[in-house]
């Protein structure tokens, strides 16, 4: 698919720039359609691919997002044989897939929220210096500090989720401090998963 275009300029210049620039390092760009997976993912951990859905709403700043992780990758953040491992630990520990001790629970999580929350702030750094038109950038702030929030809650609890939240509640810093009240919207949710898995329900992995 060619690259999505973009009615401001200055967002359209860009992530042209920005797509070369992920081809020239010898990484795969997909745009895909569809609206029904997880908006986007950053493929270092499985092949050298990038792959944002653009068939729903509000896809351009989690290219921005994905694109952050490229940057990570490049300035050698992410380290093979250690954030790449933790990633899977992880994801495979909160699916019940994996059992491995807490510590190494705590430490894949550590490793994870720390590249998410520097990929989270290079986005938002970006964005804010380019002045995106059509990025709402507290919306995007709130929505970040939910998605980090969901990381902490999921290392405590095991169960993964992203609440439906009231935006006007979070604040539009980032921030890793859980409130008191997400976390009883989490322990809440994480209830009626424990109930739907006793019942043979799937999990919860909504992103």
């Amino acid at each position: 698919m060619s690259i999505p275009r973009r009615r401001c300029r200055k967002e359209r210049e860009w992530l042209t720039t920005a797509v070369h620039e992920l081809k020239d390092a010898g990484w795969k760009v997909r745009f895909d359609k569809q609206k029904e997976y997880r908006g986007g993912f950053f493929g270092y951990c499985i092949d050298q691919e990038l792959h944002v859905a653009v068939g729903r709403r509000g896809w351009f700043p989690i290219f921005v997002h994905e694109y952050s992780h490229f940057r990570q990758e490049q300035e050698g953040m992410w380290v093979r044989a250690k954030d790449t491992n933790a990633l899977i630990r992880f994801d495979e520990w909160i699916g019940y897939r994996r059992e491995i001790p807490r510590y190494r629970a705590l430490e894949a999580c550590r490793s994870v929220l720390g590249c998410e929350y520097d990929a989270e702030a290079r986005a938002v750094r970006l964005m804010r210096y380019k002045r995106f038109k059509s990025v709402d950038l507290e919306r995007y702030i709130r929505g970040a500090n939910v998605y980090l929030w969901s990381h902490v809650m999921a290392l405590k609890y095991r169960e993964w989720f992203l609440p439906a939240v009231r935006w006007g509640k979070v604040r539009n810093k980032l921030t890793l401090k859980v409130p008191k009240w997400f976390e009883a919207l989490y322990v809440e949710k994480c209830g009626c998963l424990r109930t739907s898995k006793a019942r043979g329900g799937s999990r919860d992995k909504s992103r």
